[in-house]
């Protein structure tokens, strides 16, 4: 990792010869500078009011004040000092204790050297991106919150609900962040094929919905305009998020995109209403089957009784093809309101960019295609 100056860390442990250990660990790696050693919490405070640290890495148990005392004091009066708390598994109530009191991240004892380093590289490196959007007014955009919906699985909503996000990002260059809100089964994260380390369950776990700041660290970057945030691993975890985290992330996030893109469920949950009545535009997406336009003049009378409009609802044919027994106008006379755009189905070239987790290809190996022609003017619908 390349870092513009060395990280500058404090290595307080009441045990000399674990210090020392630590320092000729962490003084072989160039991208490191031992500014100092403390064995109790006292020390450490002492220290940092006469010295430049970047980093405390800080043990619990010490004498005099304790890590997590220490910690506590140090989150109040020096913020921008990262404090890494090192502990041994059995006190995991106390590494709790650690982050509600200000720790930024732990390291578990007996240590090995290459994750403590890994450590202090990332967490420094999340934290002064940070401090970098802190330390800036950001743009204040005039956000617009664009759902994709469906009543039936299989119609394709995620599909163009990823495209819709890269096309705005990539062609646009608006500023977009897409969330997987379809909590129990969306797979947003796999078929964009980005590392699913981080999900909508970790912001909510951690509080981090209540701070843009607090939630730089778990949004996915799928490119330098599009922000990614994806559903939980476990289906279960779907009732961990309730609709007022949902409401909090929402209005937290307004302001800092041109677009968000929630990809809904197949149902219609709390959160899943609650994102409704948010949104500016509610895409709504059906196919040429039977049993998905049967749901789909359900769907349409529930989105009616919603009180929502014809602007606000615009409905589009996914997966259209010649030989399906019905058209564009059959399935507009059934649910009773216009048919906003059409997308003709193209397994060939879908199910490749899919299946290699790369739909972004579709705009450079088959940008002049008929499909991605037809996937820009859905993304259009957005300023109509």
């Amino acid at each position: 990792m390349m870092v513009e100056q060395k990280i500058r860390i404090l290595i307080a442990d009441d045990i000399k010869d674990t210090r020392q250990l630590i320092r000729r660990l962490l003084e072989m790696d160039e991208q490191f500078e031992v500014v100092g050693e403390a064995e109790n919490g006292l020390e450490v405070l002492q220290f940092v009011k006469q010295n430049e640290v970047d980093i405390v890495l800080m043990d619990i148990n010490m004498p005099e004040l304790n890590g997590l005392e220490a910690t506590g004091q140090l989150t109040i009066n020096h913020p921008d000092i990262i404090v890494v708390i090192m502990s041994v598994q059995s006190e995991s109530e106390y590494l709790k204790k650690a982050m509600l009191y200000g720790a930024k991240e732990f390291i578990i004892k007996p240590l090995n050297f290459e994750l403590v380093a890994q450590t202090l590289t990332e967490t420094y490196s999340r934290h002064k991106k940070i401090k970098q959007v802190s330390a800036v007014s950001h743009k204040v955009f005039d956000t617009k919150i664009i759902s994709y919906f469906g009543t039936k699985g299989g119609t394709g909503k995620t599909f163009l609900a990823m495209n819709t996000a890269i096309f705005l990002s990539k062609e646009q260059k608006k500023k977009v962040l897409l969330i997987d809100t379809d909590l129990q089964f969306g797979d947003l994260g796999l078929s964009m094929g980005l590392k699913q380390d981080r999900t909508i369950t970790d912001i909510v776990e951690e509080g981090a919905e209540h701070s843009y700041e607090a939630l730089i660290p778990y949004l996915l970057h799928y490119s330098e305009n599009l922000d990614v945030i994806i559903s939980p691993h476990k289906a279960e975890h779907a009732e961990y998020i309730s609709k007022k985290a949902i409401d909090d992330l929402l209005k937290t996030v307004n302001g800092y995109y041109d677009i968000i893109i929630c990809d809904l469920g197949v149902n219609y949950s709390d959160v899943t209403l609650a994102i409704m009545d948010a949104s500016t535009q509610i895409h709504f997406v059906t196919s040429m089957e039977l049993a998905a336009v049967q749901n789909a003049i359900q769907g349409i009378e529930v989105m009616k009784s919603l009180n929502y409009t014809s602007d606000k609802v615009k409905v589009i044919v996914n997966k259209s093809y010649r030989g399906s027994g019905m058209t564009v106008k059959d399935i507009e006379k059934a649910i009773k309101m216009k048919v906003h755009a059409e997308v003709e189905e193209q397994p060939k070239i879908v199910r490749h960019v899919m299946n290699i987790g790369d739909p972004g290809s579709l705009y450079t190996r088959h940008r002049h295609t008929k499909i991605v022609k037809q996937l820009n003017m859905v993304a259009n619908l957005i300023d109509s």
